[in-house]
This record gives structure tokens, C-alpha cells and sequence, in this order.
């Protein structure tokens, strides 16, 4: 009956540290993001700045047609942007960690300010926070986008 008792532990072990040693095969990497330390997947952050970047890029060559999917380890929301050109401007659309939908038609010139805000921000690791204040300007504005909270 101890061998039984013995083995059954064993295995029960086995199953529930499983996901931990699954998880120790995460490379961690220290971020600064409003000014605390954080240690987050780099693979995963290091997508969703690139994804940020994409986006960012697609803004300030003309508006050109782009689309990112892309998690924000931080808060491990999805978020959705899509840059798409049209006769009466740049289309700008962006699902925020499935919280706020911003629709927006945008300049030229607007759409090159956020393009290069975004690109800038996915060099630092104030991607992962909260909107900076420029892209607030436009994402904010009623003369550009229309804000729906989506929860």
C-alpha cells in the first residue's frame, strides 16, 4: 500500500509541476515602464513593440496598408491596428487591449505625427504603459477619431 501511496504522490507532483517547468523555458527580460521594473517575456514584448513599429512605419510612408495583432505582455490584453489608405485620408483604426475601439480618419500630417510617436515609443519601453501625450492629441480629438469603450 506505500508503494501505491508513494507512487501516486509521485505522479500527482509530476502532473502540477508540469506548467512550472514549461515556463521556465521563458527567457525573461528586465523593463523599465513608468518607472518600475518589470521582468516579462522578452519574446512576446519584443513582438508587440515590433508590431507597434510596423504600424507606426505604415503611418509616416503615406499610409500605407499594414495590420498588427499583438499582445501587450504587461497586461496580457490583445490589441488590434490597422492603417489603411483611403480618397479622404488615412484610415486608423486601433482595438486598445480589447477595452477602447479608436476609428479615425486622419491628414497626412496627422497621420506622420502619430506614425513617428509610435515609432518612437516602440524604441523605449514606454510602449507597454500608457499613451504618451502626443498620440493622445490626436487619438483624443473628435476632429479625428471616434472612441467607443468596448467593456
Amino acid at each position: 500500500m506505500r508503494f501505491f501511496s508513494a507512487g501516486l504522490l509521485m505522479l500527482l507532483l509530476g502532473l502540477v509541476s508540469q506548467p512550472l517547468f514549461a515556463q521556465a523555458d521563458v527567457e525573461l527580460a528586465p523593463y523599465k515602464i513608468n518607472k518600475i521594473d518589470h521582468h516579462l517575456p522578452k519574446v512576446v514584448t519584443d513582438e508587440y513593440l515590433s508590431g507597434i513599429r510596423l504600424i507606426g512605419e505604415a503611418l509616416v510612408k503615406g499610409c500605407k496598408a499594414s495590420r498588427a495583432d499583438i499582445t501587450n505582455p504587461l497586461v496580457r490584453r490583445q490589441s488590434q491596428l490597422r492603417v489603411s489608405k483611403s480618397k479622404t485620408g488615412c484610415r486608423f483604426n486601433y482595438q486598445r487591449e480589447m477595452l477602447w475601439q479608436y476609428q479615425c480618419l486622419l491628414s497626412e500630417g496627422a497621420a506622420k505625427r502619430l506614425g513617428q510617436e509610435l515609432i518612437k515609443r516602440s524604441n523605449s519601453h514606454d510602449a507597454l504603459g500608457d499613451l504618451g501625450e502626443k498620440e493622445q492629441e490626436i487619438l483624443f480629438s473628435a476632429r479625428y477619431c471616434d472612441i467607443t469603450k468596448l467593456n
